[in-house]
């Protein structure tokens, strides 16, 4: 993927809080979980501060069904490989960048601060559901972000997840673990540009909205026992269920 291309608008946070709870691959402290009385159908009485989770109208995930397509473009990736950390967080296993990779989305440009992990994918097309879903989160100078969802099938090992497994910390919450080596992330994401556009949520709590999400229609490979790997370390499950679409346009980007 050396030169791609794809619309992507500029994605709207509504304060340093937002981003942090998507930075992390968590938010609303740690009193949550994917399960019990802690799980998603009561993430929204947890605390007042999660009230969108319970009563939001544009909710994520989602099932991705096409409401129309277009070939428009106002997004260039600029893929350069970049070093990190990695951290098990008690919810994702989550790798934070250092570097330049980055998009430009409308003229403004979004730096890579993290990639995350969902298993099974959080998103679903045409009601599929795959093994893994990566989130790419990029951030602008003035603190808004961009996020990218990446489905994820078996099939060929993948050298860019193997960097992380190979440093992640078998045990949740405890320092982070440097990354050997540059991790390409132009190997996190698929030859084609094609993808689904959506306005939707943080899938954690606070849930909060105003969030542009962008999900590439064709699926990257781990190899199983890539697969087996990440998901030993997650907890078992961590996708939120899919929430209502509410009559929101889901715009294929066919280029």
């Amino acid at each position: 993927m050396k030169a791609l291309i794809v619309c992507f608008g500029a994605l709207a946070i509504l304060g340093s809080g937002m981003f942090a709870a998507v930075a992390n691959g968590a938010g609303s402290g740690d009193i949550w979980s994917y399960t019990g009385d802690t799980g998603p159908a009561y993430w929204g009485a947890l605390k007042d501060e999660n009230h969108l989770c319970k009563e939001g109208k544009r909710q994520s995930p989602i099932n991705i069904t096409t409401t129309e397509t277009t070939s428009k473009s106002d997004l260039a990736f600029d893929l350069k490989p970049v070093t990190g950390t990695v951290k098990n967080n008690g919810h994702t296993i989550q790798f934070n960048a250092s570097g330049n990779d980055a998009i430009t989305v409308s003229g403004t440009k979004y730096k890579l601060v993290q990639i995350h992990f969902h298993a099974p994918s959080e998103n679903r097309i045409d009601g599929k559901q795959y093994p893994v879903e990566v989130h790419l989160v990029h951030k602008s100078a003035a603190g808004k972000l961009a996020v990218i969802g990446v489905m994820v099938e078996s099939g060929k090992a993948n050298p860019a997840i193997s960097a992380i497994l190979d440093a992640a910390p078998l045990e949740p919450l405890i320092k982070s673990h440097k990354v050997e080596g540059p991790v390409n992330v132009s190997e996190f994401l698929p030859p084609s540009s094609a993808h689904y556009s959506f306005n939707g949520s943080l899938t954690t709590p606070p849930c909060l909205e105003q969030v542009k999400w962008r999900v590439m229609e064709e699926p990257i490979t781990f190899s199983p026992e890539q697969i087996s790997r990440l998901v030993a370390l997650m907890p078992k499950h961590n996708a939120r269920p899919v929430q209502d679409v509410n009559n929101r346009d889901i715009i294929k980007i066919s280029p």
